[in-house]
């Protein structure tokens, strides 16, 4: 048996399509309904799921779904991975190191779209399934494709405290604010990204204004990686250096975009065990504004002049988020 992994539900061998959606996920049983009939809409056929340690019924819930095949790891999500690659030494979180593993081992030749159970893929005009897209991107020479993940949020933490768990997190949480970037052309990542108006770092500006932090701690705090390389085709050469690059160039002539819900009912406990156990980067420094507006912030405004109340995908593409401009 290996002893990274235990395959605890198979791909589908009689499976045709060349589109796999890969996800890390742990504790996810509010969400998990949703991302699956999101992207079946979309056009999905597989999906493979590692599934970290989980106690809410996330194991039960995929292995019930027959579009999903399930790996397990007596690693956690936050050991420490040590290993070569493109002729040297990497150190990565099992977490991170698995985005680039298992694909490797399982999903070799397919379009790999890697995506957390808190984000919901957005399609740009005028593919109208996930197969129009690929197709799109293959038959243009690209290998790769870029997104913007946009956060979404209620109006008042407080008002997830007691919903119908049933309810989208569209409709739970449906604000997004938004920010520009400058991402060229032929690069992995952008060159300037101004998250300054987005929910998360709103969040900081509070803390500080209330609590008077250190400089130097706000700037730690601070998001400056709302990007992912999402879609690839995978090949023996692909990597992904940390949760939101790889090593594919990405084009600036298509777009994608990721509604990212933090916020959602349960998400208090997903803060709280991300702080109690610091696997995330620099030991969950992320999560402690998040952690701060679930203890202080429940009733604090979370909409500012700036925010958009989501419609449909024409609010992205408005919004100059969500494009392709692929000529055909």
């Amino acid at each position: 048996m290996n002893k990274l992994f235990s395959i605890v539900k198979p791909l589908r061998v009689n499976n045709k399509s060349n589109i796999v959606v890969f996800s890390v996920v742990a504790d996810e049983l509010y969400l998990l309904p949703h991302f699956l009939a999101h992207h079946r809409v979309l056009g999905v056929e597989q999906f493979l799921f590692y599934v970290d340690y989980s106690t809410d019924g996330t194991l039960e819930y995929l292995s019930a779904q027959d579009d999903c095949a399930i790996v397990t790891s007596p690693k956690a999500f936050g050991d420490p991975m040590i290993f070569s690659a493109r002729g040297q030494k990497i150190s990565q979180r099992f977490g991170i190191f698995c985005k680039t593993y298992f694909p490797s081992i399982f999903l070799k030749g397919k379009w790999v779209i890697i995506l957390d159970a808190d984000e919901f893929l957005f399609l740009p005009r005028p593919s109208t399934s996930i197969n129009d897209f690929v197709a799109r991107l293959y038959e243009n020479g690209l290998q790769s494709c870029r997104a913007l993940m946009i956060d979404f949020f209620p109006n008042k933490l407080s008002e997830l405290s007691d919903c119908d768990r049933s309810c989208s997190p569209f409709n739970l949480a449906p604000y997004f604010d938004a920010h520009s970037v400058n991402w060229p052309n032929n690069t992995i990542r952008p060159i300037n990204y101004d998250t300054s108006p987005t929910i998360r770092n709103r969040i900081v500006d509070e803390q500080e204004r209330r609590e008077a932090l250190p400089v130097e701690i706000v700037k730690k705090q601070k998001l400056n990686w709302m990007y992912k390389s999402p879609i690839t085709r995978w090949t023996p050469n692909t990597f992904y250096y940390h949760s939101h690059t790889s090593n594919h160039i990405q084009s600036d002539k298509v777009q994608v975009v990721l509604a990212h819900f933090k916020f959602y009912p349960g998400w208090g406990k997903k803060v709280s065990n991300a702080m109690r156990d610091k696997q995330y980067y620099s030991g969950s420094i992320k999560y402690q504004p998040l952690h701060y507006a679930y203890k202080y912030l429940q009733d604090w405004s979370l909409v500012a002049s700036h925010s958009i109340r989501f419609v449909d995908t024409n609010d992205f593409i408005n919004e100059g988020l969500l494009f392709d401009n692929i000529k055909t």
